[in-house]
C-alpha cells in the first residue's frame, strides 16, 4: 500500500443540477474523471449532454452543485480555464475552403502557449497538410472500400 495521495480529478461534478425553465435536465450528477481518461457522454436528445459540456466549459451556469475542471471553477475562472481546454463541436470545426495550414494557425492562436505551427504536421505524419496549397482533407480524401461481387 502506498502513502502517495491520488492526484485530483481533471473533471469533478458534484450534485450538478441544471434546467430550462421548469424542466430540469440535470438531476444531481456526481462524476470524477481522473487524468488520462477518455470520457464520452451518451444519451438521447434532451438528456443533458450538451448542457453538461456547456457548464464544464463555463458557457452556462449550473442551477446547483459544483464543477471543477483542471482544478478551476468554469463559472468564476473562465478566462483562466479557456486556454487550457479544447472543444470540438458536433458540426465540426473547419471553415469551408480553409487550407490545413490556415486552420493550424487559427487553432494555435487559441492556445496560451502554442507549439510552432510548422511542427504538428510532421509529428502527426501528415506532411501533405503543411504544403501551402493542400486542401483540408474531407470526405473525398477518405479511402474507398470496394466490394467484390458475390459469386453465384
Amino acid at each position: 500500500m502506498s502513502d502517495l495521495a491520488l492526484p485530483p480529478p481533471v473533471l469533478e461534478l458534484r450534485s450538478l443540477r441544471a434546467g430550462y425553465g421548469r424542466i430540469e435536465v440535470l438531476h444531481g450528477i456526481d462524476l470524477a474523471v481522473p487524468g488520462g481518461t477518455l470520457l464520452g457522454l451518451l444519451g438521447p436528445n434532451g438528456a443533458g449532454k450538451t448542457t453538461t459540456v456547456e457548464i464544464c466549459e463555463g458557457y452556462r451556469h449550473a442551477d446547483a452543485g459544483s464543477v471543477r475542471v483542471l482544478g478551476l471553477d468554469p463559472a468564476t475562472q473562465h478566462d483562466e480555464l479557456t486556454p487550457r481546454i479544447g472543444v470540438m463541436l458536433q458540426s465540426g470545426g473547419v471553415y469551408p475552403g480553409a487550407r490545413a495550414i490556415e486552420m493550424l494557425h487559427l487553432v494555435a492562436s487559441f492556445a496560451a502557449d502554442p507549439l510552432p505551427v510548422r511542427r504538428p504536421p510532421a509529428r502527426a505524419g501528415r506532411h501533405a497538410l503543411a504544403r501551402p496549397r493542400a486542401p483540408w482533407p474531407g470526405r473525398g480524401s477518405r479511402p474507398r472500400v470496394r466490394r467484390r461481387p458475390r459469386s453465384a
